[in-house]
């Protein structure tokens, strides 16, 4: 496994067992932003931590905030969850598009996914961002 895109909250949100990994998220994340930019869309990397990450840094996220104490970068979950439809939404409808894609239908399950899990987040009051485990 390589790269997982997940996402954190602001506050606690009790959510359903999530039904994909953002495996293909992370795979695929370079295109996938490529193809939101050139849609008019938000990427997912404007979902993502802010801070300046330190030359040479491995560690884990939870090792950045000791670093750089935690961060403040929180984006609204209604609009995450509306711009991730709309991007699976293209994705599936355009085979020129699902074609960048080697598993478009993956990609598409796991931005649904994650989209629900927003949209549940928004419901419940709190903020998000996008994380990247390695």
């Amino acid at each position: 496994m390589g790269v997982l895109v997940y996402p954190v909250f602001e506050r606690d949100v009790k959510l359903p067992p999530a039904r994909t990994t953002g495996e293909f998220l992370g795979r695929y994340f370079e295109t996938i932003d490529e193809i939101a930019e050139r849609a008019g869309l938000t990427p997912l990397s404007a979902y993502g931590d802010t801070r300046e990450v330190p030359d040479g840094f491995r560690g884990t996220p939870e090792e950045l905030d000791e670093l750089l104490g935690p961060s403040d970068a929180w984006f609204d979950a209604r609009a995450g969850a509306s711009n991730l439809t709309a991007l699976a939404a293209l994705i599936g409808s355009r085979p020129d598009v699902a074609a960048r894609l080697r598993n478009p239908g993956d990609v598409i399950d796991e931005l649904k996914d994650l989209a629900q899990q927003l949209s549940i987040a928004a419901t419940a009051g709190s903020r998000f961002r996008l994380d990247l485990a390695y």
